[in-house]
């Protein structure tokens, strides 16, 4: 990690590399964990929307689309911290489809 003037690790363009860089190893795994997220997200959804599922696994789905969302909500959190103008992100495309996905 590399060091700033005040000798403190410039940890935000280290998270912002992992995030927003796919060509370093974290920043792969980073982007394969979000996709695994994602699909787990919709499995989740469509097992919900069987009627005789949701009866007997309703609860367990509700926590898991739950930790999810959590996850989802500490990413956008993240991409808003790491980048050097927050609102610019916010108000992007890919910040209000990350919105988006939060919110419900």
């Amino acid at each position: 990690m590399e060091k700033d003037s005040a000798g403190k690790g410039n940890w935000k363009k280290s998270l912002f590399e992992i995030i927003y860089e796919s060509e370093t190893f974290l920043g792969k795994f980073f982007n394969v964990a979000l996709i695994g997220c994602i699909v787990l997200s919709v499995f989740i959804v469509m097992l919900d929307s069987v009627e005789e599922i949701h009866v007997r696994c309703g609860r367990v789905l509700f926590v898991l689309e739950l930790a999810v969302t959590i996850l989802f909500s500490i990413e956008y959190m993240l991409r808003i911290i790491c980048v050097k103008k927050p609102l610019n992100y916010i108000l992007s495309p890919m910040g209000g489809v990350d919105l988006i996905a939060i919110l419900p």
